[in-house]
């Protein structure tokens, strides 16, 4: 296994060669301090952009390309690790050295980007369809977790002993709207906070 990092100034790319698997992973993470208020925005925004993107407007579209590469499997999330939060893209798909396709890896990294930086946006609003179903989706998570599950970041509130929810509850949820989940306002709200 070698271990190597590239280092250019505003950002660094890790790789990790080795021959013992089959499968490989290109991750892409956008790192910043936490801020409470920020959470709920930043998890409904890994949502829309795992969702869809301009050129795969559709599930069907986007199944259909999933498939043309060999049934990749592409991600978005968010998540929070100490003072940290992360924004994280993933793609996981069959090594290179097993498909006999010129082109295989630059088309998955193009997938990768595309998804990462042509969201399916239209007059500076998210996609109303993609919107709505991430939201549906953000919802029965949260109905999940009020039945155990975990899907959710807590905060442990120490005066009152319990976990506090981070994000997701129904109320964020709600507060997503169409207006305030427009492109413009989504990059001023991350620059300024």
């Amino acid at each position: 296994m070698k271990y190597q990092t590239f280092d250019h100034k505003s950002y660094k790319i890790h790789t990790i060669k080795t021959d013992r698997f089959k499968t490989s992973r290109i991750e892409v993470f956008f790192r910043q301090e936490v801020i409470k208020e920020k959470l709920p925005t930043l998890s409904f925004l890994a949502g829309l952009l795992s969702y869809s993107s301009r050129k795969y407007s559709t599930n069907r579209l986007l199944a259909i390309e999933k498939e043309n590469l060999y049934k990749c499997f592409y991600n978005a999330y968010f998540t929070k690790v100490g003072n940290v939060s992360s924004m994280i893209f993933s793609l996981d798909f069959i090594n290179p050295d097993f498909i006999n396709e010129k082109n295989y890896l630059n088309n998955l990294i193009k997938f990768l980007f595309e998804m990462i930086l042509k969201p399916n946006v239209k007059n500076n609003e998210f996609d109303l369809t993609s919107f709505e179903n991430i939201k549906m989706i953000e919802i029965e998570e949260e109905s999940s977790c009020d039945d155990g599950g975990t899907h959710n970041i807590y905060k442990y509130d120490v005066e009152n002993k319990v976990y506090k929810r981070y994000v997701n509850n129904y109320e964020q949820i709600d507060k997503n709207t169409e207006e305030n989940l427009t492109v413009k306002n989504i990059i001023v709200y991350s620059i300024n906070n």
